[in-house]
């Protein structure tokens, strides 16, 4: 009777303090949003489709995506900098994908994608945020570089 007694009182202190492990473990756990697709390399061309892809942790299923582009200044400039900076999309839900069709205003060059996951706007310092690890390059489409070279 003892043992049992012993075994019942180990267990529920291993219950106990194992929730308790949990939920600290729970509320310490940051959300995360990693972009997934274009990470970088790829060469995307100007009136094509591509899927712009991400992974949320931890993030309220109420919150919001926003996605901007930017460019990167070709060699040999020497400054850090983007020639602009315009919002690919803004509000999106938390899908994991989304369709871009590549605009003719970004001009041939390399670019980053950063995502955003926010709560609501303005965005503010809370946001979660990722960015592509290695720029991908746009180009014009074949027939326009055949016949404007």
């Amino acid at each position: 009777m003892k043992k049992n007694l012993i075994l019942i009182i180990s267990l529920i202190l291993v219950s106990f303090f194992g929730y308790q492990a949990y939920l600290q473990f729970t509320q310490t756990v940051q959300p995360s949003i990693t972009l997934i697709s274009p990470i970088g390399g790829e060469i995307l061309e100007e009136g094509m489709t591509y899927f712009i892809k991400w992974e949320t942790q931890n993030v309220p299923e109420t919150n919001k995506i926003a996605i901007n582009i930017r460019r990167v200044p070709p060699p040999p400039l020497l400054e850090e900098g983007q020639e602009f900076d315009p919002v690919v999309f803004v509000n999106l839900e938390n899908t994991g994908s989304v369709e871009w069709e590549v605009s003719e205003m970004y001009p041939e060059g390399d670019y980053l994608l950063s995502i955003i996951s926010y709560e609501a706007l303005p965005i503010t310092e809370d946001a979660v945020f990722d960015e592509n690890i290695e720029t991908f390059h746009i180009i014009k489409p074949l027939y326009y570089q055949i016949f404007n070279r």
